[in-house]
């Protein structure tokens, strides 16, 4: 749970740096002994600051070029964007699983 919080900082963080967009000022997540009574309050932060940043962005910006990747590969922003649903849904699936 830590990781796919801190992913979902750490990708809004980058698109918004590619988007030359101010920091999005997202809180860390709690730390894994907290986690289970914060998570819902931090995921609430999250989805509030993930609403700011693509604000008044000109269309094209989000795939017209691309930027490395903190993992190597290039993506533009909008295939960051798509990567970054699709890695929650994977993540989604795999979770209860590990807890089980």
């Amino acid at each position: 749970m830590c990781y796919v919080l801190s992913a979902a900082r750490g990708y809004l963080t980058w698109i918004c740096e590619k988007l030359e967009r101010p920091d999005p000022h997202i809180d860390s997540p709690p730390a894994a002994k907290r986690m289970e009574a914060e998570a819902d309050a931090y995921h609430e932060h999250l989805i509030e600051r993930w609403q700011l940043p693509p604000a008044d962005v000109e269309p094209a910006r989000f795939y017209r070029l691309t930027h490395a990747s903190q993992w190597g590969p290039e993506y533009c922003v909008d295939a960051m964007i798509e990567h970054v649903v699709v890695h929650t849904i994977r993540h989604g699936f795999r979770l209860p699983n590990l807890v089980e």
